[in-house]
């Protein structure tokens, strides 16, 4: 009998941590596609749809923000996406770890039924700094650090 109690113990754990791991990819998958429209693609419309509706307001903000930069659409920040981390006392909210121009962020997620959305806490203007996950806040751009942008891909006409 203990046999079997301990190979229950053992699937029912492997199961656990698998979903686990699903997760973690659902999330990190939405985090990659916000960061790559927010930053590289300046796809505010995708970022928009990756985000929660209290997150919305930052990115017009930004999207705005673009618009009057002349140099936003010749130079691209530069992006590595990193670790997602799913909270341990919540499992519907996740952070991704990432560094923009070297200066490392963090952007909060938040699981809303089914599917993982960004969730800056409804913040206007990005903050410089990472995410607490506590209170307020937002995401930081890459202007709150040293910029070290590289050429953008121009578009085929």
């Amino acid at each position: 009998m203990s046999k079997f109690k301990i190979s229950f113990f053992c699937l029912c754990t492997l199961l656990l941590f698998s979903a686990c791991q699903r997760e973690q990819k659902k999330a990190g998958k939405v985090a990659e596609q916000f960061l790559t429209a927010y930053y590289v693609d300046l796809d505010f419309k995708k970022a928009i749809s990756l985000a929660t509706e209290s997150s919305q307001e930052g990115i017009y903000y930004k999207e705005s923000m673009t618009q009057l930069n002349p140099y936003a659409k010749e130079e691209t920040p530069n992006l590595k996406v990193g670790k997602i981390t799913i909270d341990t006392k919540d499992k519907n909210k996740a952070i991704c770890k990432y560094k923009v121009n070297d200066q490392e962020r963090e952007l909060p997620l938040t699981k809303k039924g089914e599917q993982w959305k960004v969730d800056t806490k409804g913040s206007t203007v990005e903050m410089p700094g990472s995410f607490s996950g506590t209170e307020g806040g937002g995401f930081a751009s890459s202007a709150s650090g040293p910029v070290h942008y590289k050429a953008r891909k121009q578009e085929k006409k």
